[in-house]
């Protein structure tokens, strides 16, 4: 199974959201909240429940980052938004060779803060379904 922050990297690059590692405008980065730009989408994975034992079924979770411009709350709450929006009701799809049953919001639009940098920074949790499509090296059963 391919890293579910970069699927969900993915998604959100296809849906518009941002340009992967872009230097300006806004960046979608896994796992990393690099200094600049100020405007950054970061994708972290994040755990979740234990895998089915039995089955090829499993539950990653993940987590966004979005930092917005300094003094720009509104902006990045726009932006937190629209990543809900993108992800929330997405259709049961392959990405990545895996089948991306459903992507769960976990907890609410939060507000986390400033940065150092006096950077609003919100969060989103998302719990995933995906069945990995490679039986290869596993003793659990496909679906």
């Amino acid at each position: 199974m391919v890293d579910p922050a970069q699927g969900v990297s993915d998604l959100l690059v296809a849906a518009g959201i941002g340009v992967f590692a872009a230097t300006v405008g806004w960046g979608i980065y896994i796992s990393k909240l690099p200094e600049s730009p100020d405007t950054v989408v970061e994708v972290i994975s994040s755990g979740g429940p234990p895998s089915n034992p039995a089955w090829l079924l499993d539950y990653p979770r993940v987590q966004i980052i979005i930092r917005g411009a300094k003094g720009s709350y509104q902006n990045a709450y726009v932006k937190a938004t629209e990543v809900n929006d993108i992800l929330l009701g997405l259709a049961s799809q392959t990405l990545n060779g895996d089948r991306w049953i459903a992507i769960n919001q976990s907890s609410g639009l939060a507000f986390m803060g400033y940065d150092d940098s006096n950077r609003p920074l919100l969060s989103l949790n998302y719990l995933l379904t995906i069945e990995p499509l490679t039986t290869a090296g596993t003793n659990r059963t496909a679906l």
